[in-house]
């Protein structure tokens, strides 16, 4: 892939205005967390995100309690870029998650990292949803 491919990819993936650096706080389920969002200038919000176009099963079932620590493994001191959208009817944000172990600029984990929201559909630990 060259750099234009490269260019292109991180337009599209980042083509919302509302997309930050963040830390993980708190996973709820498997769609659902706590995030410290940084908005810049040396602040941070704490903020419920549930992850668009895809749903995990209840976390009373296995197969949730599965989502769920797959969530937490794969983003325990993992550096996030936190793709938000509109809020649902719960009060939750929308959100693209993107990851990586390693990295920790923005262009960085967009380019080299994975998307939450893709990872628990390609493993079956969630099914598409559609808001």
């Amino acid at each position: 892939m060259d750099e234009d491919d490269l260019s292109s990819a991180f337009e599209i993936r980042a083509r919302t205005p509302y997309v930050y650096l963040a830390e993980l706080s708190h996973v709820i389920d498997g769609d659902t967390m706590l995030l410290d969002i940084d908005l810049g200038f040396f602040t941070t919000m704490r903020v419920k995100v549930r992850l668009s176009g895809v749903d995990t099963p209840p976390l009373e079932t296995t197969k949730g309690k599965k989502a769920k620590l797959f969530v937490e493994k794969e983003l325990k001191g993992a550096s996030l870029v936190v793709e938000t959208r509109k809020k649902e009817k719960y009060g939750r944000y929308l959100a693209y998650i993107y990851y990586h172990p390693t990295h920790k600029d923005f262009e960085n984990i967009i380019r080299y990292g994975k998307c939450l929201n893709s990872e628990l559909l390609q493993k079956g630990l969630a099914e598409k949803y559609v808001t």
